[in-house]
């Protein structure tokens, strides 16, 4: 049976060394694949008070290029692990379209980085890996690095 890891990126350093350790967890469990989500966050529209119907479809390839790009960089950065790893970009809030990927594709475990923005930013503004984390049916290991953790 095959082992499902879901690695969520946004190519942010937190991302990456959540990304890392997927393919250490990968590498050790037998058969493993790997696949790496990233999502086009459609509420950067609404923050910046564009309706989505009057955005240019420029701006959509340009964030959708971003993630791509993110995508494509940490599937090159998991090629050492010798697993199978696959790409995909969706669109969407990005908590919610990561739970959902990870459900419907019957992934094992959802693996993502911590942000580094403090307690007060993640009261204020909620962080996507507390969303998961609270909301997901499957497994979710957050990778904190020594730098993002404040007390």
């Amino acid at each position: 049976m095959v082992f499902r890891i879901l690695v969520a990126t946004d190519g942010s350093g937190y991302a990456n060394k959540a990304a890392d350790y997927a393919g250490l967890l990968a590498k050790k469990i037998g058969d493993a694949e790997i696949t790496v989500l990233g999502v086009v966050d459609t509420a950067v529209i609404a923050q910046a008070m564009v309706h989505p119907s009057a955005m240019s479809a420029t701006l959509f390839d340009e964030l959708e290029q971003v993630a791509s790009e993110a995508v494509k960089d940490t599937q090159q950065r998991l090629s050492w692990t010798g697993k199978e790893v696959t790409a995909r970009v969706e669109r969407g809030g990005p908590a919610p379209i990561i739970c959902d990927v990870a459900e419907r594709g019957h992934f094992d475990l959802i693996v993502m980085g911590a942000s580094g923005h403090g307690r007060i930013a993640d009261i204020l503004l909620g962080s996507v890996s507390d969303k998961v984390l609270h909301k997901a049916l499957v497994p979710v290991l957050i990778v904190r690095t020594k730098e993002g953790h404040q007390k």
